[in-house]
């Protein structure tokens, strides 16, 4: 078992995505998918739109910002994803579509990085999927409700 999964798994288990996974098969899993954790400075990018990934971000430490760029060069923040929250997770199960955003870090982070293909492999695919799907319902009712804040086309309305 890597020394780097040891200290971050008090982390792990109270997070969504390793629901009903317990502290002894977090590091077996964790290897299976080619887990690896890096770090980032504040302002530093994480990923690149354009950029393919197969792999799902977890924030271990830090913070990040999913961003978008338009045209003119304006930046509009998208979501900003904390300590034991996920990123990625929709590009890293469709490796094959290029990033419509970046991800920067917004302040000193560390990363864990999991690969969703050997996921999906691994003897935890069913417990990890099934937790991925929650988090990505939740995340799309939150989107749900920002759409409907953001609609309407009058101040009234709004």
């Amino acid at each position: 078992m890597k020394n780097q999964f040891l200290k971050i798994i008090p982390i792990l288990l109270k997070s969504p995505l390793f629901k009903n996974l317990g502290a002894e098969e977090i590091p077996l899993f964790l290897e299976s998918v080619n887990g690896s954790v890096k770090k980032y400075g504040k302002g530093e990018a994480v990923l690149h739109s354009g950029q393919f990934t197969e792999n799902l971000g977890f924030v271990v430490s830090g913070r990040v910002q999913v961003e978008n760029m338009d045209f003119w060069g304006n930046r509009s923040i998208l979501d900003s994803i904390s300590q034991g929250m996920v990123f990625a997770e929709t590009y890293a199960l469709m490796p094959d579509m290029p990033l419509f955003v970046d991800v920067t870090s917004c302040e000193s982070s560390e990363i864990l990085f999991m690969n969703m293909e050997l996921a999906l492999k691994s003897r935890f695919s069913s417990v990890i999927m099934q937790n991925l799907l929650e988090i990505s319902l939740r995340k799309n009712l939150v989107l749900s409700q920002r759409i409907f804040c953001t609609s309407p086309r009058t101040i009234r309305g709004k």
